[in-house]
Parts: structure tokens; sequence; C-alpha cells
């Protein structure tokens, strides 16, 4: 017997369980990101439009859902909860770290004002002053 095609049965049923794992994968990550956008969302109802104001106007993240976060508004929304390695984002958004990077770069080359630290800005929006 042919080493090839002794495997070729089973070919489709790896492709099938391979799609179904990915399928099962992006289900559970979509209610992750429900979850936590209707979580922060819940706590901090301006985020949105604070996040908007920082980046130009035909750069600002618009979504017909206003309890659901774009992938940028999420990552910057974790920063605020002083999740700010891209690392540990990529790790808790199941991005990978490039992803992460990329959609940081994004965000930065649409702020208002260049070299404007957007991060640094984000990370103090909601904290608390030092009395």
């Amino acid at each position: 017997s042919t080493p090839g095609r002794t495997l070729f049965p089973y070919t489709t049923l790896f492709r099938s369980l391979a799609q179904q794992r990915d399928n099962a994968k992006g289900k559970r990550a979509d209610l992750l990101y429900a979850q936590f956008d209707d979580t922060f969302l819940s706590i901090h109802p301006d985020f949105i439009d604070r996040f908007n104001a920082l980046l130009r106007p035909e750069c600002r993240f618009t979504s017909e859902n206003t309890h659901s976060l774009t992938p940028e508004q999420r990552i910057y929304a974790l920063i605020t909860l002083g999740v700010d390695e891209s690392v540990n984002i990529a790790e808790i958004l199941q991005y990978s770290t490039q992803t992460v990077y990329n959609y940081r770069l994004k965000v930065r080359k649409s702020t208002l004002e260049p070299h404007f630290k957007i991060a640094k800005c984000i990370k103090e929006m909601y904290s608390v002053p030092a009395s």
C-alpha cells in the first residue's frame, strides 16, 4: 500500500475535526469578548466617547452596537485596567502578539497630535488622583 493512500480516508475527518475545533474556539472567544465588553462598559459607559476624543475625527471607531467594543478599543480597555504589555493582552484576548502590536500601532497613528502618548493617557483615564 502507498503511504499517502492509507491516510486519505481520514484527511476529510481530520479537516472536519479541526474546523469544528476552530469554530468552537471562535464561539468561546466571541462569548468572552461580549462578556468583557458588557462588563467594562457597564463600569465605564463613557469609554468609547473618551477613547474616540483622543483620535482624529476620520479615525474614530464606531459600532452599531453601543454595548460592544472594537478590537482596538478592547485592547485599550485592558490598558485602562493596568494590562499594558502586548504579550499579556494577546493572551487574554486570544490574539497573536503581532495582532495586538498592529492594532496598537494603528491607534497610535490615529491620534490627534503626533507622538501623543495614548497608552499613558488611556492608562490614567480612570485612575484616582493621589491625595
